[in-house]
């Protein structure tokens, strides 16, 4: 028995009242992008640099003239000195769409801060950056299926509509891990960037993670956990309960001594453990997140520090090898 599975009373929602974050936050979020380790889109919509160098007024560097090429893009000065027939070279502005899969399911309605909320708050921060840099956004939720998704939607008239649409997530049922992101992925027909939310709490993250993959996608897993799944403190008699169980094998009457907390610990590290190597194994971003991280400080913090949002000048650092056409 998994005793982080359980409610043990500490289930409850926030008011919906509570903002998801303030207006200074928002500026915080404004100067920072979304870090990947490849461009995956290579429309002209977004702000984000694309590796690809194309023929363009916006001059990046110089290459041979290629037979066949846009006479207007040659460097005629260029010509005229050394009389060699080089093309101008600039980059082309992409667009990045980015997936968020938010679990829903009931094991996230728990803990205090609620876990859902704490999500629901990570995923609006995402969601306000891709957002905010006219990138396009898909917000998918899912338990044992997939919930009505936001998007696609790009540009920041969107903003409002995503945290209406995030407020009013309900939650509820167990999880499908495995098959929920298999049905997504095949549904999808181009690669993109994966930021996965969710508690990890059921099913294997190897073969949940698998079809992203295999499509070279790029994605970033954000395991959001309450501090007493991960160092639980329980004395005493009690009745756990399984709150995405059924039936009587639903309920449990436990008195935990030590030897069984030190059990559980020890379990607990070991699944932590194998999923961590397994993302650093296949060069998945992983970011363990404690709902008792002050969000607007440390959650940001740990953000940067970890390498998937950084200086919204840093956009095209990563893009500086020239392709030829």
């Amino acid at each position: 028995m998994i005793f982080s599975r359980q409610a043990l009373s500490r289930r409850r929602e926030p008011p919906p009242e509570e903002p998801l974050f303030d207006a200074a936050f928002r500026r915080r979020l404004e100067q920072l992008a979304i870090r990947t380790r490849q461009v995956l889109a290579w429309q002209t919509v977004g702000e984000h640099r694309s590796p690809r160098r194309s023929p363009s007024r916006e001059f990046v560097d110089f290459r041979a003239y290629s037979q066949g090429e846009d006479l207007r893009y040659l460097d005629w000065n260029t010509y005229a000195r050394l009389g060699e027939l080089v093309t101008r070279l600039g980059e082309i502005s992409t667009e990045l769409t980015v997936h968020i899969l938010l679990d829903t399911s009931a094991s996230m309605n728990w803990g205090d801060p609620n876990k859902l909320r704490y999500a629901k708050r990570l995923a609006a921060a995402l969601g306000y950056i891709t957002l905010w840099h006219f990138d396009r956004l898909v917000v998918a939720p899912f338990d044992t299926g997939l919930g009505e998704a936001f998007g696609p939607r790009q540009g920041r008239g969107a903003i409002a509509p995503l945290f209406t649409y995030l407020d009013g997530l309900p939650s509820g049922g167990s999880t499908g891990l495995e098959r929920v992101l298999a049905t997504y992925a095949q549904r999808q027909q181009r690669r993109a960037v994966l930021l996965l939310v969710s508690d990890l709490l059921s099913g294997e993250i190897a073969p949940a993670l698998r079809p992203f993959l295999e499509r070279g996608w790029e994605v970033i897993v954000f395991h959001t956990l309450d501090p007493q799944e991960v160092e639980p403190t329980y004395i005493g008699d009690l009745r756990l309960e399984d709150i995405e169980g059924a039936g009587a094998a639903a309920n449990l009457r436990v008195v935990p001594d030590e030897e069984a907390l030190a059990a559980y610990r020890a379990s607990f590290d070991g699944w932590l453990g194998e999923v961590e190597d397994y993302c650093r194994g296949h060069r998945i971003g992983y970011l363990r997140v404690l709902t008792a991280w002050p969000f607007e400080s440390l959650v940001l913090r740990f953000l940067l520090e970890g390498g998937f949002l950084g200086p919204r000048s840093d956009r095209g650092t990563n893009a500086r090898m020239m392709v030829r056409s």
